[in-house]
């Protein structure tokens, strides 16, 4: 088993772009992998969803972010401990 991490601005509830491409990957590789998804946390839906099973969420406050955000937001998560 793998250990995969999928960092990403956009993701459920949007079902359009970058959003719907990552919840394909992840739907495929999540059963023989051990998923964690870093992603803004737009309400609490995602928790509730189906697409959450079998996954580490980890998520913060805000909305969609530029990559030049990224270094502050790795810190600010628990990617070290990924």
């Amino acid at each position: 088993m793998r250990k995969i991490l999928i960092f990403t601005n956009e993701f459920y509830p949007f079902k359009g772009g970058i959003g719907r491409y990552c919840e394909e990957l992840i739907n495929v590789i999540k059963h023989d992998n051990q998923v964690t998804l870093i992603a803004p946390k737009y309400d609490d839906k995602l928790k509730q969803s189906d697409i959450s099973k079998k996954m580490t969420l980890n998520l913060f406050s805000g909305g969609q972010f530029k990559y030049w955000h990224l270094p502050k937001l790795i810190k600010k998560s628990d990617v070290y401990k990924f």
